[in-house]
């Protein structure tokens, strides 16, 4: 998979679509406008709960799925409830 902009492309069509082309261009311009889109990928990590055994992560506040594991364990890569993609070095929590 590639992301592009679509903006830009919007912006091409217009400048360069020519009727040989064989589609309108109002039509182009509508597909690429309806195109799915796909969410940035959000990074977080796995936040130790002082005074408990469990992790949260750091963007939805869910618990990790084996709360008992090790503090040091990654057990997940991303969090199950949200997607986010557990890499990140820093985050800002209320526990710090």
């Amino acid at each position: 998979m590639r992301l592009i902009d679509a903006d830009a492309l919007k912006k091409w069509v217009e400048e360069y679509h020519t009727s040989n082309w064989g589609i309108p261009q109002d039509e182009l311009i509508y597909a690429i406008g309806s195109a799915p889109t796909i969410d940035p990928v959000r990074h977080g990590k796995w936040i130790s709960v002082p005074h408990k055994k469990t992790r949260i992560c750091s963007v939805c506040e869910c618990d990790e799925p084996y709360k008992f594991a090790d503090e040091d364990a990654n057990v997940f890569d991303y969090c199950p409830h949200c997607g986010t993609k557990m890499d990140a070095k820093e985050v800002w929590t209320y526990f710090d």
